[in-house]
């Protein structure tokens, strides 16, 4: 079993080949005929110099877009994507290239649940400052947790809560 291919840009030219391949000086005909169709000429359709600027479009979606999603949580540029566009479920989509960690710890932030990292740090040295918490009280409590720095905690809001209560700075 044999296979050709063959393209050609009219009818004439396929029929012409046609009948050379079939070895006849007959004339081959296609029954029914192929109907030559014009498309219609459309009114008031786009063309390339009727379309909106395309960065205009994206800026007013961007200024449209809501305040916050269907989780209450506002767009936040450090994760959120820049186009503020929403998932099916009207959640912001995530910003490609933020880690796990740094995007747990700043919805925490956003949705105020607890303190984030950072913040802990900061009420852990205020308290050391005041001469209200001592280096080996922490020590203690990352022992007890199982972790070996307070960095180990980093974008596990549940781990900062524990630490804060146990050290009392919530």
């Amino acid at each position: 079993m044999f296979t050709l291919t063959m393209e050609f840009s009219t009818i004439e030219e396929l029929l012409v080949a046609a009948n050379s391949i079939a070895g006849t000086s007959q004339s081959m005909t296609i029954d029914p005929p192929i109907p030559i169709v014009t498309p219609p000429i459309i009114d008031n359709c786009l063309s390339v110099e009727t379309l909106p600027n395309v960065q205009e479009v994206i800026a007013t979606n961007n200024q449209a877009a809501p305040e916050v999603d269907a989780e209450g949580t506002s767009w936040d540029d450090r994760i959120h994507a820049g186009t503020k566009t929403m998932s099916a479920k009207g959640i912001w989509k995530k910003k490609r290239g933020v880690e796990s960690p740094v995007f747990d710890a700043i919805m925490a932030e956003l949705q105020g649940v607890g303190i984030n990292h950072s913040q802990l740090l900061d009420r852990i040295i205020s308290e050391f400052a005041e001469g209200n918490l001592s280096v080996f009280t922490v020590g203690d409590v990352v022992t007890e947790l199982g972790i070996s720095s307070l960095n180990d905690a980093s974008g596990n809001p549940e781990m900062i809560e524990t630490i804060a209560e146990r050290l009392g700075v919530e």
